[in-house]
C-alpha cells in the first residue's frame, strides 16, 4: 500500500486528511521538515505539505532541497499555501522541480485539498505561475497562519475549482461564512526563551538528568523522554555531553552552541530552537556545559518547566535520575558508584543474554526498562513518535514530579 505522509503542521487539519484517506494509503504524520528526508519513500508515495511545519530554520533554500529530495525517488508533493501573487520564487522552484500539486489560498476548503489529493495536476495547471529563475530567501523566511474549513453545504463544484482565482471582494465573502472548522495556528518560529518560559521566583524548573555509558544511546533515551514531556507541558532539553549529536540528526541551526550560550547569559536567551510549541532544544557543538552551570541556569526558567539534561558521566557524582547502558552486564560494573532512579537497557535484541532483573544487581528499588533495537531511530524522533518503552520512563517519572 502506498504511504499518504501529513507533514502540514496542524493537528486537527491531518486528523481530518487521515479519517478521509487510512483505508486507501498507509497514513502517517511527520512533525519537523527534515523528517521526510529519512522515511524511506519512494514511488507512488505522496506527500501533503505546508510551511507551517517546523523546520531547522534554513528559510526557502532548505525547504526546496527537501522537495528535491523527495522528487529524486519520486515522491508527489502536494503543497498547500495562502494566496501567493504571480512569478513568486518559491512557487517557481517547486514547479521547476516537478511539484504542480498546489493549493494556493486564503483559506483552504478541505474538500477542496481531497480534490488535490485525488486529482493530480499537470505542468498545464501551473505553467502560468513561473519566473525565469529562482530568488529563494536564505534564513528563516517569514511564515503566515493558514487556515482551513469545510466546505459549506451551498457551496457548488463549481465555487470548488474556481475558489483559487476569485476575487478578492469575492474571497471576502466566502471568509465571511461561519466555517465548520477553522484552525489559526502560532507558527514555531525562532524568539524569545523568555516569553515561552517567563522567569519565576519560585523553585525553579524541575530537572531531569539523563547519562550512562557512551554509546549506548543516551541522547536517544534524552530526547525521546523530552518529546513525551512537551506534549503536557514546557520542556527544555539541554544537550551538556562530550559528544552532542543532536544538532546533527535533527538538522538544526548550524553551528550554534546554544546550551553553552544559554549557561553563559546572565539571563534568558533572546532566541532559541522550537522543535515544538512546548520543546526548545539546546544543543552543543564540540562540548556541552557542565551539569553544575545547568544546575545554576535553570533558576531563570519557569518553575512548570521541565528541563531534561544530557549530562556527561563524569559530571554526576551520586545521583542520576536516568541511566542508560547496553546490554551487556559486564560494562555495568563502570556505573556502579551512581544510584539511578531507573535503569534503561537500551538497544537490546530479541532475546537478552540473562534476565533483565540481573542488570540492576547492584542496586535496590531500581526500575528497569528495555528498550529494543531500532535501527531507524532518529527516524522514530523526528517523526514525533514515541516508544512504548519511553512511555514507561515518562510514567516512572512523572511519580517524581
Amino acid at each position: 500500500m502506498s504511504k499518504l505522509i501529513l507533514a502540514t503542521g496542524m493537528e486537527d487539519f491531518d486528523q481530518a486528511l487521515e479519517a478521509r484517506y487510512k483505508a486507501q494509503y498507509t497514513v502517517q504524520t511527520v512533525s519537523y521538515l527534515q523528517g521526510l528526508t529519512v522515511l524511506g519513500l519512494g514511488q507512488g508515495d505522496t506527500v501533503v505539505l505546508t510551511r507551517v511545519l517546523p523546520d531547522s530554520g534554513a528559510g526557502d533554500e532548505g525547504f526546496v532541497a527537501v522537495i528535491e529530495h523527495l522528487r529524486r525517488y519520486g515522491v508527489r508533493v502536494v503543497f498547500l499555501d495562502q494566496s501567493r501573487p504571480k512569478g513568486d520564487p518559491l512557487v517557481s522552484a517547486l514547479v521547476h522541480r516537478g511539484v504542480y500539486d498546489l493549493l494556493l489560498a486564503d483559506e483552504l476548503v478541505l474538500e477542496q485539498v481531497f480534490d488535490r489529493i485525488d486529482h493530480p495536476a499537470t505542468y498545464g495547471d501551473v505553467e502560468a505561475l513561473l519566473v525565469e529563475e529562482d530568488r529563494l530567501g536564505k534564513g528563516s523566511g517569514s511564515r503566515r497562519l493558514l487556515t482551513w474549513r469545510r466546505q459549506q453545504p451551498a457551496e457548488s463544484a463549481e465555487d470548488e475549482r474556481t475558489e483559487s482565482t476569485e476575487s478578492e471582494s469575492s474571497k471576502e465573502r466566502t471568509r465571511s461564512k461561519r466555517p465548520a472548522l477553522r484552525l489559526s495556528l502560532r507558527l514555531p518560529e525562532w524568539h524569545s526563551v523568555r516569553e515561552a518560559n517567563p522567569p519565576s521566583e519560585p523553585e525553579g524548573a524541575r530537572l531531569i538528568t539523563v547519562s550512562g555509558l557512551p554509546g549506548s544511546g543516551v541522547t536517544f533515551v534524552a530526547l525521546h523522554l523530552a518529546r513525551a514531556f512537551s506534549r503536557t507541558q514546557q520542556t527544555v532539553l539541554i544537550e551538556a555531553s562530550d559528544r552532542p549529536i543532536i544538532g546533527r540528526w535533527l538538522h538544526g541551526p548550524a553551528d550554534w552552541d546554544g546550551a553553552n550560550a544559554w549557561v553563559r547569559s546572565d539571563e534568558c536567551l533572546e532566541e532559541a530552537w522550537h522543535l515544538s510549541d512546548t520543546l526548545t532544544l539546546l544543543p552543543a557543538q564540540s562540548s556541552g556545559p557542565s551539569l553544575a552551570a545547568v544546575r545554576k541556569a535553570t533558576r531563570h526558567l519557569h518553575d512548570e518547566t521541565i528541563v531534561v539534561v544530557d549530562a556527561r558521566l563524569s559530571d554526576l557524582v551520586n545521583d542520576v535520575d536516568v541511566l542508560v547502558v547496553p546490554p551487556d552486564p559486564e560494562k555495568i560494573s563502570y556505573v556502579f558508584h551512581l544510584t539511578p532512579r531507573v535503569l534503561v537497557v537500551n538497544m537490546t535484541p530479541e532475546r537478552l543474554p540473562v534476565d533483565p532483573a540481573e542488570y540492576a544487581g547492584a542496586w535496590t528499588n531500581v526500575e528497569i526498562i528495555t528498550v529494543p533495537y531500532v535501527p531507524e531511530q532518529s527516524v522514530a524522533v523526528i517523526s514525533g513518535e514515541l516508544l512504548n518503552e519511553i512511555e514507561q520512563i515518562l510514567a516512572v517519572a512523572s511519580r517524581w514530579l
